[in-house]
């Protein structure tokens, strides 16, 4: 059952997907309410497991991974296949940023960023030797939008 968020936790959570860093003080001050009151409220939320954690965002382009792409398929089918594992399988391959189990006529949607069109290649083979030989890559271009926030 989905943990039932009031307006206020709402908005908390609203200003730390806007910025991770700020300080209690200032979500009261923007919030009108005492500090006490969000510092609580943040613990609870963090208790709950709404918040697992605090991240910085980095623009990856920077730090030399030029290279966005994705690959969609399938495991190789044994009987004794779990799903769970092979997606822990593929989440382990430096370089895979993101692991997906979907319906439909692929199974797992992988997203990766590569320094160079080398670590595209090895990230790819890597995957290859987990999933079918219908698994298929497929290069980013240009990233329109990347955001992990949502409005609540």
């Amino acid at each position: 059952m989905a943990y039932e968020l009031d307006e206020l936790d709402k908005q908390i959570l609203n200003l730390l997907q806007e910025n991770a860093r700020m300080k209690n003080s200032e979500i009261a001050q923007r919030l009108g309410k005492p500090t006490s009151t969000i510092y609580e409220r943040i613990k609870k939320l963090e208790k709950e497991g709404i918040i697992k954690g605090y991240k910085a965002v980095i623009d990856y382009e920077k730090v030399g991974y030029k290279i966005v792409g994705f690959i969609l398929g399938e495991p190789k089918y044994t009987e004794d296949l779990d799903w769970v594992e092979v997606g822990k399988k593929l989440a382990r391959i430096p370089g895979v940023q993101e692991v997906y189990f979907l319906t439909g006529q692929d199974d797992y949607l992988l997203k990766l960023r590569a320094r160079d069109s080398d670590d595209y290649s090895r990230i790819t083979q890597e995957a290859a030797k987990i999933l079918s030989k219908n698994a298929r890559g497929m290069l980013c271009p240009k990233v329109l939008l990347e955001e992990s926030r949502i409005e609540l």
